[in-house]
């Protein structure tokens, strides 16, 4: 448990989030007063190898790689599961998302899109490509990836489905489930995206993802309360249930690399 101080501290240099959520910055580490440094060096060289080996391609996309990760990923749980809804109430909307490993260059990159202005909802808003699931899509996969060819206009066929994260419950109450697909080399420039849905589409490599330096969190109270990552470090922030989303991903895919994690700080009560 963190200290009164430290939490009383945490909040008064925290700033609003998105939704009037708190970002709570990182809390600072010292380093010891005295370092070897004739085997710092090398344990760092050594130490960025491992991680290069790690996020290099043919680890990453690696079937290997896949089935470890979607072995972790049937035993995680969301960081805002969906809700029961009250007896008699309608079912709960659904909709789906494209969690998009891409491969940019030489480097495994997750794409995003910036949702258009003119949307109806959550417009300007960092996201993964997806939508509510029609009547006429056989399952949450046939959505997401109708939705990708709809905003960006990537075949469905192009897209390699790798399986699914646990389901998260967006803020207005809409059960979401993430897929995850792999689309091959991507050159965003050249994507003919769609303006009415999507304002501009970007990339963001594992490596920066895995950055601790790129890492806070935004708490917010509402309900028990609960806890969303934030990303740093890219075009744009990634935020809100798209944040969510990765940092479950991330989990699973790069255990031994992605040491993130969300921390509940309990609301003092003066």
């Amino acid at each position: 448990m963190l200290p009164h101080s430290f939490m009383r501290s945490a909040l008064r240099t925290a700033h609003c989030g998105p939704l009037g959520g708190v970002i709570v910055p990182k809390q600072q580490v010292r380093l010891p007063s005295a370092v070897d440094f004739s085997t710092a060096g090398s344990n760092a060289g050594s130490q960025q190898n491992a991680v290069e080996d790690a996020l290099s391609p043919g680890n990453v996309l690696s079937a290997a790689s896949r089935e470890a990760c979607l072995r972790r990923l049937s035993r995680m749980s969301s960081l805002r599961p969906p809700s029961a809804p009250p007896p008699g109430a309608a079912k709960p909307k659904e909709a789906a998302i494209l969690v998009s490993l891409c491969l940019v260059g030489d480097e495994v990159c997750l794409l995003y899109t910036l949702r258009s202005p003119h949307m109806s909802s959550h417009r300007g808003q960092v996201s993964y490509p997806g939508g509510m699931k029609d009547d006429e899509d056989a399952d949450h996969e046939a959505t997401a990836l109708r939705e990708t060819e709809e905003e960006l206009g990537i075949s469905r066929d192009q897209v390699e489905i790798w399986g699914r994260c646990p389901p998260m419950e967006s803020a207005n109450r809409v059960t979401c489930q993430p897929i995850i697909g792999y689309l091959g080399s991507v050159d965003v420039n050249r994507l003919e995206y769609n303006p009415k849905e999507v304002g501009d589409v970007f990339t963001i490599p594992l490596r920066y993802l895995c950055d601790e330096n790129n890492f806070r969190y935004t708490q917010f109270r509402t309900g028990k309360g609960y806890v969303i990552p934030v990303f740093l470090g890219g075009k744009y922030k990634v935020w809100g249930l798209t944040a969510g989303v990765t940092h479950i991903f991330l989990s699973a895919l790069l255990p031994t690399i992605y040491k993130n994690k969300v921390h509940y700080i309990k609301p003092i009560k003066f």
